[in-house]
C-alpha cells in the first residue's frame, strides 16, 4: 500500500517564537512544559528539546524513562517530566538521572523510594533540580 507523501521541516525559530508567546500569555511565575514526547512527536527531539528549554522552558515532557535519558543528555538543565511514569525496575535509572516521574500507584512510590535510598539521595541531598518549586 503506497503511504501519503509528508514533508516536516522544522523551524526551531518559529518553535522559540511560539514558545515566548505562550509564555507571555502565563502568568509571570508560571514555569510551562514543553511536551517534547514521541520525539517531539516525530519532529525531533534534538533540534526542539534545547530550543525551548533555550528560550526559557523549565520542563520537558516525556513519555518514558528511555526518552527522558535522552532529554536529560541534550537539557542537563531542564526538569523532566515523565509522564508515562515508571515500569518495574525503572526507579533506580529516574533517580540517577534526576527524572521526576508521574506516578499513581503506590507502587512507584515504594520503587522511587527504594531507588533513592540506594542511591543514598536524602531529601536534603537531593540535586538542587529535584527540589520543588514553590507556586
Amino acid at each position: 500500500m503506497p503511504t501519503r507523501p509528508c514533508w516536516v521541516e522544522i523551524r526551531t525559530r518559529a518553535l522559540e517564537e511560539n514558545f515566548r508567546f505562550l509564555a507571555g500569555l502565563a502568568a509571570p511565575h508560571a514555569e510551562l512544559l514543553s511536551i517534547v514526547k514521541a520525539n517531539a512527536y516525530g519532529h525531533s527531539l534534538a533540534l526542539c528539546a534545547p530550543a525551548v528549554v533555550g528560550v526559557g522552558a523549565r520542563w520537558l515532557g516525556v513519555t518514558s524513562v528511555e526518552e527522558g535519558i535522552v532529554a536529560r543528555a541534550l537539557c542537563p538543565e531542564a526538569r523532566v517530566l515523565i509522564i508515562g511514569g515508571i515500569f518495574p525496575g525503572q526507579a533506580a535509572a529516574a533517580i540517577e538521572f534526576q527524572l521526576t516521574p508521574v506516578t499513581w500507584e503506590p507502587w512507584h512510590l515504594d520503587e522511587l523510594q527504594a531507588a533513592a535510598r540506594a542511591a543514598e539521595f536524602s531529601p536534603n541531598r537531593c540535586p538542587s533540580i529535584l527540589k520543588s518549586t514553590p507556586v
